[in-house]
């Protein structure tokens, strides 16, 4: 989605072209930023909320909402019947890898969903760039490729300072790389049918999602 069309597809890990083949558009991720607003302002427990309160409940139930979903991931059968490209993905990456890429589009979708609400316009290449920037830094966070005190808020500040460099889609790329590889030489991927949907089980898959979704809630309200 970030890369446009002068850059050349050889140049892009599987991984990364994998997840862009399936990562819905803004369009699409406004709409579930206002299913999240509707119910926020209709639930009893939170339509009296207003103001900052009121965004930050709508973020909290993003965040929720991207992590049941991401607990779920583990089914190719089930996900190819209600997520487009699927066939595509496996392609490029195998099946036993194609949850990794399904894992990382909803974190991606999410952080992009929290972009909106905190005002940011998703619709552009800087915006969407970063998106990918902060899901892919918490998953090679948790993968053992970064130190926690590499996805703080802080240094979110300094990735969004990178992404207006003008080498920061070769960071990218080289962020998704060095994703890609580890989870491939970890063996995760290669031993157990599904991938890293199965490996890391629901409750795993969630805890990730919804640390990489408040760091980026976190980052989006101090950046506002």
């Amino acid at each position: 989605m970030f890369l446009d069309s002068t850059d050349a597809d050889q140049d892009k890990p599987l991984l990364l072209r994998a997840v862009e083949a399936i990562v819905a558009g803004p369009t699409e991720i406004k709409s579930v930023v206002q299913e999240a607003q509707e119910k926020v302002s209709t639930h009893k427990k939170t339509r009296h909320l207003k103001g900052d309160d009121q965004t930050l409940s709508v973020a909290n139930e993003i965040i929720e909402r991207y992590a049941r979903t991401c607990g779920r991931v583990g089914s190719l059968t089930a996900a190819s019947s209600i997520i487009p490209g699927i066939g595509t993905v496996v392609a490029l990456v195998g099946a036993t890898a194609a949850d990794l890429a399904i894992s990382m589009k909803y974190q991606i979708e999410m952080v992009m969903a929290l972009a909106h609400l905190y005002g940011r316009d998703i619709s552009t290449e800087d915006e969407q760039r970063l998106c990918y920037a902060v899901a892919g830094l918490g998953v090679a966070t948790q993968a053992g490729l970064l130190s926690f005190k590499r996805f703080s808020v802080k240094s979110l500040t300094e990735v969004a300072k990178r992404m207006l460099k003008t080498r920061a889609k070769r960071w990218l790329i080289q962020l998704f790389k060095m994703i890609g590889l580890r989870f491939t030489q970890r063996g995760l991927l290669r031993a157990i049918p599904f991938g890293v949907g199965v490996v890391l089980g629901y409750t795993s898959n969630k805890k990730l999602t919804r640390y990489v979704g408040r760091r980026a809630r976190d980052y989006f309200i101090e950046a506002a």
